[in-house]
């Protein structure tokens, strides 16, 4: 047992049971003490109990007569009321004198609480109204203030001291998250790689989960979805494993946001996301780290959205209240605040949309939530939304593929065919690199008649042929794989047709079918890898777009596109372009091999 530790304290530390320390014998047994009672309350704020963690501090604070011992009680105190503001006013100041050489992890502690609860409270209206909005000034504070925390918790690791990590248990996770809130993502993933080695060698294992999610998290960011994958399911057994409930709900939403990026359907059907909002509206972890929860809001209101169901996210992000009750980080609220802002000018909600676009008006002018003012500004005023380029230099490839999918949407909704096209083909090529499949397929629907009007208005009969016909088969294929004559499967075409308001067969492949490939295809069962720009083509070709469309898309000729055509059916055995078109989901929406 490490000297100081009580009873079982270094087993559950070494065992991935933080958790285990907020409970039972041990918990008594630090309880008995102030500095236990302050390491008890560090391990409760980690794992989420943060009440629990507030009452504890501000009981023990007025038996405390050591200075320095009641400095470190009352920033690990102020860094709950950072993350939870329902604790009464924060406190904090970074103006007084450091604290003495042995208290660096309470100085770092202090960067960390006073920077996150800047990023909290940031866009939430004052009492008294708002007055001037934060300037650039406020912002390169904020950013001064996150890398004070990260190069001191370097500094702190590199002294490789087990005692002085012990210390700054919580600061390994923190600071690596404090530096994605400020969408730092490099950074994040350094300051989170050095936290796991010094936790490796103190022999901190407790901290595995914790430092797999903001890990996990950060490649999300960069749409490393593979790489996110394999950390968030690890971190999710891990919470399981402890018994820590609230973490496991927020890395189980951060699971279905890969999903919804990587595959056309959701895990199990769904019902694991019914059954996180079940917990959301149920759950006790309002008594917990209220932050936690609302960041499940958030991250099932971005599921629930790129699935198409606008309604269903603006119901599940304010569940917990109106947006200035959402206990969230500055870039969380302007995401959340845009979602609800789209769905306000949808409803025509003109007083409702003014209100949140006040909202990202009066936050720190980060790049991101300059970004977000720029696309609310527009899309306000009827004109054309932001153009990607400006956010390339982000760093973040979540936001540029959002940005890219908001043009694209914006292009289809307004009819500006020749850019929606062209914003498909970027999207494609971004998607493609980027590893999110699932995503380049819906972006294909946007162009296509939904699928519930196809089975609304066709027999099931008509719905078979036109599934055939629009994955290229013949009449007389058709015939043979259904046991029909040659002319009846005619007649079922063309009452398809015109059942679907279209006028050529090869239009049926621009309609969301519900194709299911068969011997009349003569498509591959398993997946075909394309290159970059074979995927671009295909991508276009399922779109509706000619070859002369798809030549002013990609700035090529059409000798050009004819030539990767012609490659895409040679690489998948489809003899035609309304093949291609049909199969696009089934076949080509894949990620494409370099």
């Amino acid at each position: 047992m490490r000297h100081g530790l009580v009873a079982g304290e270094a087993d559950a530390l070494a065992g991935r049971s933080l958790t285990a320390l907020t409970k039972g014998v041990a918990a008594q047994l630090l309880g008995v003490s102030p500095r236990g009672t302050l390491r008890l309350a560090r391990y409760e704020q980690l794992s989420g109990r943060e009440r629990p963690a507030h009452d504890r501090l501000t009981a023990v604070l007025p038996t405390v007569s050591d200075p320095a011992l009641c400095r470190d009680i009352e920033v690990q105190r102020q860094l709950g009321a950072a993350f939870e503001p329902s604790f009464g006013a924060f406190t904090l100041s970074l103006d007084g004198a450091p604290g003495a050489p042995e208290s660096a992890a309470t100085d770092i502690r202090a960067l960390v609480a006073v920077a996150f609860h800047r990023l909290v409270m940031d866009g939430v209206e004052p009492a008294g109204g708002w007055t001037a909005p934060p300037s650039a000034a406020d912002w390169a504070e904020q950013l001064s203030i996150e890398e004070q925390a990260r190069l001191g918790l370097l500094e702190l690791l590199a002294r490789d001291d087990p005692a002085e990590i012990l210390d700054a248990i919580d600061l390994l996770y923190w600071v690596p998250t404090l530096s994605l809130a400020h969408s730092l993502v490099a950074e994040a993933l350094v300051v989170a790689d050095a936290a796991r080695r010094a936790a490796e060698r103190a022999g901190l294992r407790a901290m595995e989960p914790f430092l797999d999610h903001t890990t996990g998290c950060s490649y999300t960011t960069q749409l490393r979805v593979g790489d996110a994958a394999e950390l968030i399911e690890r971190a999710l057994t891990g919470f399981e494993a402890s018994g820590n409930w609230s973490w496991w709900m927020h890395t189980r939403s951060v699971q279905h946001v890969l999903a919804v990026m990587s595959r056309e359907q959701l895990p199990d059907g769904g019902a694991s996301m019914s059954e996180l909002e079940r917990l959301l509206l149920l759950g006790d972890w309002r008594e917990g780290r209220r932050s936690l929860g609302h960041s499940v809001l958030m991250e099932m209101a971005i599921v629930l959205t790129s699935l198409g169901d606008a309604d269903g996210a603006r119901r599940i992000v304010l569940a917990d209240g109106d947006i200035d009750e959402l206990v969230l980080t500055n870039s969380d609220r302007a995401l959340i605040a845009e979602m609800l802002f789209a769905a306000a000018v949808a409803d025509g909600d003109t007083v409702g949309a003014e209100r949140l676009q006040r909202v990202v008006e009066h936050m720190m002018p980060s790049p991101y939530v300059l970004i977000v003012r720029e696309r609310m500004r527009a899309l306000l005023s009827g004109s054309a939304v932001l153009e990607a380029p400006v956010v390339e230099d982000l760093g973040n490839g979540f936001e540029i593929f959002r940005t890219r999918w908001l043009l694209l949407s914006d292009a289809v909704r307004r009819g500006r065919r020749d850019a929606a096209l062209g914003a498909l083909a970027d999207l494609d090529a971004y998607a493609s690199e980027a590893r999110v499949a699932a995503v380049r397929t819906r972006a294909v629907q946007l162009f296509r008649t939904p699928v519930a009007a196809a089975e609304g208005l066709l027999s099931t009969r008509q719905l078979e042929v036109a599934t055939l016909a629009a994955a290229g088969g013949t009449n007389r294929e058709i015939a043979a794989a259904l046991f029909l004559g040659v002319r009846t499967v005619e007649g079922y075409v063309a009452s398809a047709l015109r059942a679907l308001g279209l006028t050529r067969r090869e239009d049926l492949a621009t309609v969301s079918l519900p194709v299911a490939l068969g011997a009349a295809s003569g498509a591959a069962t398993e997946p075909v890898y394309l290159t970059l720009r074979q995927g671009q083509v295909a991508a276009l070709i399922a779109a509706g777009a000619s070859n002369l469309d798809i030549a002013d898309a990609l700035n090529i000729t059409e000798k050009t596109v004819d030539k990767h055509i012609a490659a895409i059916k040679e690489r998948t055995g489809l003899g035609t372009r309304t093949a291609i078109a049909a199969s696009f989901h089934t076949v080509l929406a894949h990620p494409v091999a370099p």
